[in-house]
């Protein structure tokens, strides 16, 4: 089943996005400290306000609290949410326009379209910014998915600092790994310290060496077992 034998219905998300009139801002920054998401940002010694747009939850506080009222909302088009069934099985996309950086009301959106009776799978991308924050934080559990870089234990001590903050459980998974490493058990005994579960790895294979085509996959149904032990 790919995305072509699905029928979706679309819906686009708008939402109020700040807009700023510097000729009546003094700059006492009272609309940045109360913005959840720190979305505005000033420069007093070359004055000026910074609307950091991918920040921005629409919640329209900073309006709100300016004492020059000198900022308005505008509609601006978030993105699109594409959803479907197909049988026991739903689907919800989001798809962003143009830059795209407008994304948190689109999130937003689509979080409140989630069935709380159902067994949600949402891909993430990396990192820990608003974005990642917003969606992760909807979830019940995490599965990590890292490679062994330089720097990798600053990363994960981050990635699970940002979980705990929401009382979520993860796992971790080793993705384009070299099986012959030592790093993998310097990683196997920080799970262990952590008391976060080893879900496996995956190996890195180089396809021009090997001469023929590869595929490996990590499926949601071998994973279950493991998905498990993370909630328990």
């Amino acid at each position: 089943l790919t995305a072509k034998d699905i029928d979706f219905t679309t819906e686009e998300i708008f939402a109020p996005q700040p807009v700023v009139d510097i000729s009546k801002c003094r700059y006492c920054s009272v609309c940045s400290q109360h913005c959840p998401e720190k979305a505005i940002q000033f420069n007093r010694f070359v004055p000026s306000v910074t609307l950091i747009v991918s920040r921005c939850v629409a919640c329209g506080k900073c309006m709100r609290y300016c004492t020059r009222n000198g900022i308005r909302m505008q509609e601006k088009l978030s993105g699109t949410i594409k959803q479907s069934h197909n049988g026991e099985h739903s689907f919800i996309a989001g798809q962003l326009p143009g830059s795209g950086d407008f994304q948190m009301p689109l999130i937003k959106a689509m979080i409140e379209r989630l069935s709380s009776a159902s067994v949600i799978l949402c891909d993430s991308g990396p990192g820990t910014g608003s974005q990642v924050r917003a969606g992760v934080s909807a979830m019940d559990a995490a599965l990590l998915v890292i490679e062994p870089l330089m720097g990798w234990e600053t990363d994960l001590d981050m990635l699970l600092d940002f979980l705990e903050e929401f009382n979520i459980p993860a796992g971790i998974i080793l993705n384009r790994v070299n099986l012959n490493l030592p790093v993998i058990d310097e990683i196997k005994l920080y799970c262990i310290k952590h008391a976060v579960p080893f879900l496996g790895a995956v190996p890195n294979i180089d396809l021009q060496e090997e001469k023929k085509p590869f595929s490996w996959k990590i499926r949601a149904v071998d994973l279950l077992p493991e998905v498990t032990q993370i909630w328990s």
